[in-house]
């Protein structure tokens, strides 16, 4: 029985790494702006969509460029003009 039960636990864990798609993460942020109080289809619901999408895309842009110590001046610079485009996108949504 213990052989049986620890590859069960790992693949579990493992499986629990694995990324989330495109569908997952947008009912993900979908169930948050719930949370918040937002209601579907407002103005400030598809605002709040927007802020958790843009939160993500640059969470996932410093996860990356502090996990790859070794990139290329231009990888670096590349995921640094990423940044600068989310952050344009911010300012002229007006979140």
């Amino acid at each position: 029985m213990k052989k049986i039960t620890l590859p069960l636990a790992l693949l579990s864990f493992l499986s629990a790494c694995t990324p989330l798609t495109r569908e997952e993460q947008l009912a993900l942020f979908h169930s948050r702006c719930i949370d918040y109080g937002y209601t579907q289809g407002t103005q400030e619901f598809d605002k709040c969509l927007a802020r958790q999408e843009n939160r993500h895309h640059q969470r996932s842009l410093r996860t990356r460029v502090n996990r790859e110590d070794n990139l290329s001046f231009l990888e670096r610079e590349t995921l640094r003009q990423q940044e600068i485009k989310i952050k344009e996108k911010q300012q002229n949504s007006g979140l």
